[in-house]
């Protein structure tokens, strides 16, 4: 789906694919589609990419890669988890299946609390960094920075090196958060053992 996006939005671009031969054009697109899950590698100018491509690149480095490797992000499998429970949602069933299995609630609550925390981390930092420059910086540049230190991708799109030192110890902080946060926050919730020190009575919210 990112090299078709890619393709699709950066084809005509004189800045990226625009002024590369067809096959070469082809190959940036699937590299850097690639690249974006958490290699770090860019053989396209980032800063020449529409926003369009910018935002996709967000979304790629914030899904990262599969857990149990060295890559960054939320894992595939946390939004997979995720876009299962709002299928099952969809066609009223009370639990999450994933091709004929039962996938428990600790987990489907353990991939929400995941997501919800890393978007509020990555937003905070995002706010922060564009207020402390006064709307100097353009927010998609600064979302993009932001999210690469976050996914611990590596890419740029040239803003870090237009950040005051408060700016760039955010992006520290994120790349310390990022690499070590979702993992520890992961291990945590796994190990932990619910308590049932008392039962107290359901209660029925109203949702939407």
């Amino acid at each position: 789906a990112g090299f078709c996006g890619f393709l699709l939005l950066e084809w005509t671009n004189p800045e990226t694919l625009g002024c590369l031969p067809f096959f070469a054009r082809i190959e940036a697109a699937l590299f850097h589609s690639v690249s974006c899950r958490t290699a770090g590698f860019n053989t396209i100018s980032l800063p020449g990419l529409t926003d369009q491509s910018k935002l996709l690149s967000i979304l790629l480095m914030f899904v990262g890669a599969a857990p149990g490797g060295t890559g960054g992000g939320i894992k595939v499998t946390t939004v997979a988890v995720l876009l299962l429970t709002v299928r099952s949602v969809l066609r009223g069933d009370s639990e999450t299946t994933a091709m004929g299995f039962h996938v428990k609630k600790s987990s489907v609550y353990k991939a929400l609390a995941l997501i919800v925390l890393a978007l509020l981390l990555v937003g905070f930092s995002t706010l922060l960094i564009s207020f402390g420059h006064g709307g100097a910086l353009d927010p998609v540049d600064i979302l993009f920075e932001e999210t690469s230190a976050f996914a611990t991708v590596g890419l740029s799109s040239g803003v870090t090196e237009k950040l005051d030192i408060s700016g760039r110890l955010i992006l520290i902080i994120n790349m310390f958060l990022g690499r070590v946060g979702p993992v520890s926050l992961a291990m945590s919730l796994a190990m932990r053992t619910p308590s049932r020190k008392e039962v107290l009575p359901s209660s029925q919210i109203l949702i939407g």
